[in-house]
This record gives C-alpha cells, sequence and structure tokens, in this order.
C-alpha cells in the first residue's frame, strides 16, 4: 500500500493502494529529499499553491524554517492557514524574493499535464547554498544535461508509473556542486 509513514495519507477513493496524484507526488518528493539531507537549515517551495507540500514538509523536517513563494496572491493566504509554521511570500519563479546563497533546500512541482517546467534553474541555483539540494517532482523533468549546465549533479531519481485515472511522475533530487556564470556567490 502507498500509505507512507511519516505522512499516514489516506489511499485515494477508488484507488485503494495510491493515494492522490498531489500527495504522491509530495510524499515521494519529501521522502527522497530527506534521504539526501535529514536536516536542512532551510527549506524553500517555489510555486507552494496552497501549502500543502511545506505542511507535508513539517513531518519530515521539523524544527527546519520553511518558506513559500508563489506568484498567485490568493493562493498565499490559503498556504498560510494550511501550513501555519512556514512563512510565504509572493514572487515569480524566475525571479525569487531571496538573496543569493541562502536557502540549503529546494522544492518544486510540476502537476498539470503539458504544462511548461515551472521554473528557470538559473534561479533555483543562485539561493541554493553551495552543496544545496534540489527536489524536482513532475509530469516532466528538466534533462540532466541542462541540471549539469546550471551547476547540479543529480543524487537520486525516481519513477511512479501512471495508472489508467492519473499520470506518472518523476522525482529527482540534485546538489549544487561548481559554479554558475554570472553569479559570484555560486562557487563551492
Amino acid at each position: 500500500m502507498w500509505q507512507h509513514s511519516r505522512l499516514n495519507a489516506p489511499p485515494a477513493s477508488g484507488l485503494p493502494d495510491r493515494p492522490p496524484f498531489e500527495v504522491l507526488t509530495a510524499t515521494v518528493l519529501l521522502d527522497r529529499l530527506v534521504r539526501a539531507r535529514p536536516q536542512p537549515s532551510s527549506l524553500l517551495d517555489v510555486g507552494c499553491g496552497g501549502g500543502r507540500l511545506l505542511r507535508f514538509a513539517l513531518r519530515f523536517f521539523p524544527g527546519t524554517p520553511m518558506t513559500g513563494v508563489d506568484a498567485d496572491p490568493q493562493a498565499l493566504p490559503v498556504a498560510a492557514a494550511n501550513a501555519r509554521h512556514a512563512r510565504f511570500v509572493r514572487g515569480t519563479p524566475n525571479a525569487l524574493p531571496m538573496p543569493a546563497a541562502s536557502v540549503d533546500m529546494v522544492t518544486t512541482r510540476q502537476l498539470a499535464p503539458f504544462a511548461p517546467w515551472p521554473v528557470e534553474l538559473a534561479e533555483l541555483r543562485r539561493v541554493l547554498v553551495p552543496g544545496g539540494v534540489l527536489g524536482l517532482a513532475g509530469i516532466a523533468t528538466p534533462s540532466p544535461g541542462h541540471l549539469v549546465a546550471y551547476g547540479f549533479a543529480i543524487v537520486d531519481t525516481q519513477f511512479v508509473p501512471a495508472t489508467p485515472a492519473e499520470p506518472g511522475f518523476s522525482v529527482l533530487i540534485a546538489r549544487a556542486v561548481g559554479s554558475l556564470p554570472g553569479y559570484p556567490n555560486s562557487s563551492l
């Protein structure tokens, strides 16, 4: 059964072995992230929407300061109500309201079929500290070549196959390594 011990995610009705897509992507992503960095010093969720991932993240990373960023001003009050432990700010994935090299872990998910990847890899690399961890989950993830070009090394991946009711998705965990041209604070 897909029920996760840290999350106690109930199975979706009609699909006894698998929780809803949004819950499953969050669960698998957070499970892979905790293996890569058990206790990050900070966590940023880009495109946080209603704050659901950050609510789940508290169970995986208790005590970690968390921030959610979303471009939709109407999503932020919902997120704040769903994840009271986190701080929420308005911002776009292409211009995150965070200083360079200020975040230990970044998460982001692409949940809509055929949607473009919602973030710029250069911007994610800019906000991550050297050695910081990036967690991506989506129907499509950036290619390994793109990640390497932006100063990331892949450390873990997982593919969850589709069902007749829901699409499959990939989870990719990468570490910020090397340097990114144009960002003086991005080298190790």
